[in-house]
């Protein structure tokens, strides 16, 4: 759930999002697009197996170390079917990669002033970026996030894949990008800039 919300909060700054501070999906009505049911998986099966039946549903964890061969479409294709694998595919490069805290942040201030930032913009900026693993949201902030669902998410474990925890990768290393900090700040603006 972490990585989701990091995830909307970078798309939302490339589409024009200015304001850098935590906003609390939750606080969004249930069936607001990005509220309670778009990162509550508990709460999101239980509408589906409604529908469906619960048999009907096969619950995999996108996360890497869970994914067969580390890789989602092997995984995906062991799922449906029963004979080969993507062994001869070739790769796809990993598109849409989420930029550094530093690249959104240059970003976030470019739509704060009105620029609307161009994919030849957005492009360069990519070319700068090392993807590094620093976000924008305090690392306090996301982790009492991510518990907010401890539970939903053992649920799912218990219901669906019967294993005890639903993500073996709890914590995230993530570096903190302080847009307060003025030394980071002029850091940021003078490589991306």
């Amino acid at each position: 759930q972490d990585e989701l919300y990091l995830g909307a909060q970078a798309e939302a700054i490339k589409r024009g999002y200015n304001n850098l501070r935590f906003i609390d999906p939750l606080r969004r009505a249930d069936s607001g697009t990005y509220g309670r049911k778009y990162y509550d998986y508990d709460l999101m099966l239980s509408a589906w197996a409604k529908i469906f039946g619960k048999s009907n549903i096969i619950v995999r964890p996108y996360e890497r170390s869970q994914l067969l061969e580390g890789d989602i479409l092997e995984d995906f294709h062991s799922v449906i079917s029963s004979n080969g694998s993507f062994a001869g595919y070739k790769p796809i490069p990993k598109a849409n990669k989420r930029l550094s805290a530093q690249a959104l942040y240059v970003i976030s201030r470019l739509n704060l002033q009105g620029i609307e930032t161009s994919s030849a913009i957005e492009k360069r900026i990519s070319q700068l970026d090392d993807f590094g693993p620093s976000v924008l949201v305090p690392k306090d902030v996301l982790a009492e996030f991510f518990s907010r669902f401890e539970v939903s998410n053992r649920e799912i474990s218990k219901k669906y894949l019967n294993q005890n925890d639903l993500f073996t990768e709890k914590t995230n290393t993530y570096e903190y990008f302080n847009s307060e900090d003025d030394s980071q700040v002029r850091a940021a603006m003078k490589k991306f800039l």
